[in-house]
């Protein structure tokens, strides 16, 4: 029964209806555009900030150990010409990957408590409080940042950045506030899908041009002028949401209640997986969360693992060929994803694309662990390629399974566990780089891939207890305009139809 109502739930409509000459209350094409344009904004800038952190780490702690002079080179692995300048290289590598850890710490814990509540909240006080808080401190994260490279402050500094940046949720509570917001107004679910790809695909490409921006500002100028156009980008972001973006959740479509309660919200996000249904709709859900931990934790640190990784031996990368990788894996992987997407779902189901992307995910970090010539990099997004989609089939299998009155619940769930993927794989990640970096630098890429093996194996599992797609009739009542006249006709002339 209980799975019997969650499919009726999610046949109701999302969307206000337009009975009786009403209008829904925003624009859908707005809110649509505004959902793709935030993140293009700030989720590129913050992203090709966190790569241009990764760079200037290195830079840093190698000047304190004089291995780079140049204020515009990030790579000491020009320098490393003997044993001693080597073995000092490999310990700036070590450091830097620490610091990226104890800094994803920093920002993680916050936004978890953050993420934690604020999702739930907004199916009370609506979607645009919900992205406005990680956009404001998204803004305040990369103007110290700057700040701390500009005037060459002490690098302490940026814990507190990071700090401002996860009280907000940080990018977690914005894709967060954005998948609600697209769910607010999708009803199909390859629809939904694809919205919520799209968010990231647009995201992903602007944010390669972005990258190779930054990289060619690094080399020439500096990293001071390489932030200047990042916080521009988060500070449009900012006004866009301020004065453009509409309201979606409207007020007739909120819960009953104020839900002041924390404990209510607290409920609303652990129901889904340990209280409500049946014990096998609970451990569908469960499941799902569990392709969502074990599929989307590797890409959460790439960027930064992979910065790490070419700037140390044998490759000896620069700023400007990282920024030319980066735009090359994100955009291209992005779109073509895109395409593939929409090829794929005219001839499978949604969780059999996903199955399909993990193992060539798989497949991918097995090859970039074994890596020994640079141009051997740019045939990792060929292998990527049918993976880029997967977090957005996830997030639309728990989504659809929700009912859409628990959309942001929903959501701020899955918030909660990617902030949790984020900190721990970050530290784990991180940790096995700068155990391996001074003999296998590949070594962390093996452990990304058997993380893609598990979640190949869970799909397996998640075909043999899903709920078997039904096909639902929908009857449909003509109103009669004479009650006491047609009283004695047949049930099926007045519309009903007898099942």
């Amino acid at each position: 029964m209980d799975l019997e109502k969650s499919i009726q739930d999610e046949s109701v409509p999302l969307l206000p209806k337009r009975n009786h000459g009403n209008k829904p209350e925003f624009s859908i094409i707005k809110a649509r555009i505004t959902s793709v344009v935030i993140p293009v904004l700030s989720l590129s800038a913050a992203s090709a900030r966190d790569v241009l952190m990764a760079q200037y780490l290195v830079k840093r702690l190698s000047e304190e150990k004089g291995l780079v002079v140049n204020s515009t080179d990030s790579n000491p692995c020009g320098a490393a010409v003997n044993d001693s300048n080597q073995m000092d290289a490999n310990i700036v590598q070590a450091e830097a990957s620490e610091m990226l850890t104890y800094l994803s710490w920093t920002l993680c814990v916050p936004a978890f408590v953050t993420c934690l509540m604020i999702g739930s909240y907004s199916d009370f006080l609506g979607r645009r409080l919900l992205l406005l808080l990680p956009v404001v401190t998204n803004l305040l994260r990369t103007a110290v940042t700057t700040a701390v490279i500009k005037f060459n402050l002490d690098l302490r500094y940026t814990y507190i950045a990071y700090a401002i940046d996860g009280v907000g949720g940080s990018w977690f509570a914005m894709l967060l506030g954005l998948f609600a917001q697209t769910a607010d107004v999708t009803t199909d679910k390859s629809d939904r899908t694809f919205w919520i790809y799209l968010i990231g695909c647009s995201t992903i490409i602007f944010n390669a041009g972005a990258n190779v921006a930054a990289g060619y500002l690094i080399i020439y100028l500096d990293f001071f002028y390489a932030c200047l156009p990042l916080l521009g980008m988060a500070f449009a972001a900012f006004i866009i949401l301020l004065f453009i973006i509409q309201e979606t959740l409207p007020v007739h479509r909120r819960p009953k209640g104020k839900g002041r309660n924390p404990c209510v919200h607290l409920r609303r996000i652990v129901s889904f997986y340990l209280l409500d249904g049946s014990l096998r709709k609970r451990f569908v859900f469960n499941l799902c969360l569990l392709l969502f931990v074990f599929g989307v934790a590797n890409d959460l640190n790439i960027g930064n693992l992979d910065a790490l990784y070419q700037l140390g031996k044998p490759f000896c990368w620069s700023a400007d060929d990282i920024g030319n990788y980066n735009a090359i894996r994100l955009a291209g992987t992005a779109f073509f994803g895109a395409l593939l997407l929409k090829l794929l779902q005219m001839c499978f189901s949604n969780e059999a694309v996903g199955m399909f992307g993990i193992l060539s995910q798989g497949a991918g970090f097995t090859f970039e662990a074994f890596i020994k010539v640079p141009w051997h990099f740019y045939l990792v997004p060929i292998f990527l390629t049918p993976t880029s989609p997967f977090s957005a089939i996830v997030r639309t299998m728990l989504s659809a399974l929700a009912g859409p009155d628990k959309q942001g619940a929903m959501f701020s769930s899955i918030a909660v566990v990617e902030t949790l993927c984020q900190l721990v794989s970050t530290t784990i990640y991180n940790k096995i780089y700068a155990l391996t970096v001074s003999f296998m630098p590949g070594a962390v890429y093996l452990v990304m891939a058997g993380c893609s093996w598990l979640t190949f194996l869970l799909f397996g599992v998640y075909f043999l207890v899903r709920e078997k797609p039904q096909t639902q009739l929908v009857v449909i009542v003509e109103p009669e305009e004479h009650p006491s006249i047609n009283a004695d006709k047949d049930p099926a002339s007045s519309g009903q139809i007898d099942i």
